[in-house]
């Protein structure tokens, strides 16, 4: 008998232990059964112990990728989620929550995107040649192997003009953090990880961070999208705690699932 496929939310409970015992027999028969489901699990289990050391008050959402959207509106569709699990885990009322723009948020990704892959595709940039941005301070990523190569204070991305500060890793891993100013307060860590694009945002001290990256291993870019949320929210102070994360993020770039 073909064992049905479960989707990314039972894979998710699965994970997390909150599966009945009938449910949990069907997803490990599943997993014993189906490689690219056994990798999925793996890729959940890795991605939780990545933030397993966050701070209490930092929550984080990972977000199931869209399969038959086009790329550049998965992004909104899970942002639209995202704000309704928020509301309902924070008892926030849905009239309370700003509405996203669908189209300020297409056109703030695909230029950020678009930026990121325009100074990869440069390779000019040595590791450690930054030069100074007044007005933006770049987290110290150097215990995960990573080392700002590009620094830039005034990057358009669609209606909105972001700080943007770039690394490269020794073996060739590539990320990029931009910056803008948002009024709102602090909010969760939320992730979008695809096979090709890995997307972290958060807000914290009023500006709005968004980490891109391409290719990278999931529990290595969770890692570190994890150690900057917590660097911007402290004042880029590094913790040993923090740094001691890091350190675990010297993994291979380039996902292999």
């Amino acid at each position: 008998m073909t064992v049905r496929k479960p989707d990314f939310e039972t894979l998710n409970a699965y994970v997390d232990g909150e599966l009945d015992a009938e449910a949990t027999r069907q997803v490990e028969t599943c997993i014993a059964e189906d490689e690219a489901t056994a990798r999925q699990v793996a890729t959940l289990v890795a991605m939780k112990r990545a933030v397993s050391g966050l701070v209490a008050e930092t929550a984080v959402v990972i977000v199931a990728p869209e399969r038959r959207r086009p790329r550049k509106h998965a992004f909104l569709a899970a942002a639209a989620g995202l704000v309704a699990a928020l509301a309902v885990a924070w008892g926030v009322s849905g009239a309370s929550l700003p509405a996203p723009s669908k189209s300020q948020e297409i056109a703030t990704l695909d230029r950020a995107l678009a930026r990121y892959d325009s100074w990869v595709a440069d390779g000019a940039h040595e590791i450690g040649t930054m030069r100074p941005v007044a007005d933006f301070d770049a987290p110290r990523l150097d215990a995960a192997g990573l080392f700002p190569a590009i620094a830039e204070s005034d990057v358009p991305l669609g209606p909105r003009r972001a700080s943007h500060v770039g690394f490269v890793g020794q073996h060739g891993c590539h990320v990029s953090l931009f910056s803008w100013p948002e009024p709102a307060g602090d909010d969760a860590l939320k992730l979008e990880l695809t096979e090709t694009v890995a997307i972290a945002n958060w807000r914290t001290h009023g500006r709005h961070f968004m980490l891109v990256a391409r290719k990278m291993n999931s529990a290595r870019f969770t890692t570190i999208a994890g150690a900057m949320r917590e660097l911007t929210g402290s004042g880029l102070e590094t913790s040993a705690q923090t740094t001691a994360r890091l350190a675990e993020a010297h993994q291979p770039c380039v996902s292999t699932g």
